[in-house]
């Protein structure tokens, strides 16, 4: 029997990508899922699809209403076992061509939304002892690229966020974990390219890792997806700057973003996310 067997787990921004594919995979390892995005009819499509166990749209950039969420789902399918903060967006360009009203969406769906998240869940898991907040970050939030001024800021708040919260938390029986994908094959990166040698993830090798991280009922303070983008990471502190700075631009950093292969297929995303 999995570790997951009737763990109760909501997910959010589920409806399409990397939450939907561990939607699934939990539900494949035998967890009652709850799943959330603030796109009602992608949600419900997602839910029929899926059978999950309960749906509810959400917004995670106001915290009442991430309670109330969380709330619904002890109440609809029993008591927290899990959340997995994976709402986020990814608007990408020049610093320069990016309105306020969108740097400040970024920050609160991406920072904020994810604090919100875990403090909520934390309010029902710590009393009991147990429960585990698995916070989906980025490699992004490790390495800057240019392009992703703001989504680099976002998730670099996330990664130190998560890190103080485990740190908090470690003697209470409440894990806190953080996974951090590199490029993955969703409307999130479309028309994006990704360094050489080394393979664009799929959402589905993202959702292993979190269930492998759920199943090993421990904090786990960094799961890169692949592994490979750990060892990027890592080089920035064994190399100087500047060198390591040079290295990146030789892998296309400095065009990655700043200049899509697909055009129109990252315009596609981008006006979506506006509209949301």
């Amino acid at each position: 029997m999995s570790p997951l067997t009737g763990k109760v787990i909501a997910i959010t921004g589920a409806a399409r990508g990397i939450g939907f594919a561990i939607a699934q995979a939990c539900m494949a390892d035998g967890a009652r899922i709850s799943i959330s995005d603030i796109d009602e009819s992608a949600l419900q499509e997602a839910a029929d699809r899926l059978g999950a166990h309960h749906a509810a749209r959400l917004d995670v950039t106001d915290p009442d209403g991430f309670g109330r969420y969380l709330n619904q789902v002890e109440a609809a399918i029993g008591p927290l076992d899990a959340l997995v903060n994976n709402a986020g967006v990814m608007p990408t360009g020049p610093l320069l061509d990016l309105d306020d009203a969108m740097i400040r969406r970024i920050m609160e769906i991406n920072s904020l939304g994810m604090i919100y998240g875990t403090k909520r869940a934390l309010e029902l898991m710590t009393p009991r002892g147990r429960g585990h907040v698995v916070n989906i970050c980025s490699a992004m939030g490790e390495m800057a690229v240019p392009g992703l001024a703001v989504y680099n800021a976002s998730k670099a708040a996330a990664v130190l966020f998560t890190d103080s919260t485990r740190l908090e938390h470690r003697a209470t029986g409440v894990r806190v974990s953080a996974v951090l994908p590199g490029t993955v094959a969703t409307e999130l990166a479309a028309g994006l390219t990704n360094p050489p040698g080394i393979r664009v993830t799929t959402p589905e090798q993202v959702a292993d890792a979190v269930v492998a991280t759920l199943a090993s009922e421990k904090s786990r303070p960094r799961v890169y997806v692949p592994a490979l983008w750990g060892a990027l990471v890592r080089g920035q502190s064994l190399a100087p700057k500047g060198i390591h700075e040079a290295f990146m631009r030789l892998l296309g950093s400095d065009t990655a973003v700043l200049r899509p292969k697909d055009p129109a297929a990252r315009a596609s995303y981008l006006d979506r996310v506006r509209k949301s």
